[in-house]
């Protein structure tokens, strides 16, 4: 099976891990690089190709939306804020 390449903008290393952790609930077989500022972001794609990325709303000195517009003719993007506060409050969405 291939893997799915994901490339997540989080500047929380708590938030990465629970989205990892979900990630892995659904049996979803992914390799995540998992970047926390805009200069990391610009190298990782630079130097990669992924099927899927992964945002926080913001990041210091750095939006989701700007990560969006970088990205947006190259691959899938979602913006991730509340999706973690949901997710605590009402139990996994994914099981």
């Amino acid at each position: 099976m291939n893997r799915l390449r994901i490339l997540h903008l989080e500047d929380d290393p708590m938030d990465a891990e629970l989205i990892q952790l979900i990630l892995a609930k659904d049996g979803l077989v992914c390799e995540t690089l998992v970047v926390n500022s805009a200069s990391e972001y610009l190298a990782a794609l630079d130097v990669n190709s992924f099927d899927l990325i992964l945002s926080d709303s913001s990041v210091p000195e750095f939006t989701g939306h700007a990560a969006f517009e970088i990205a947006k003719k190259s691959v899938l993007i979602y913006l991730l804020s509340w999706f973690l506060q949901i997710q605590i409050q009402k139990k996994p969405l994914l099981t």
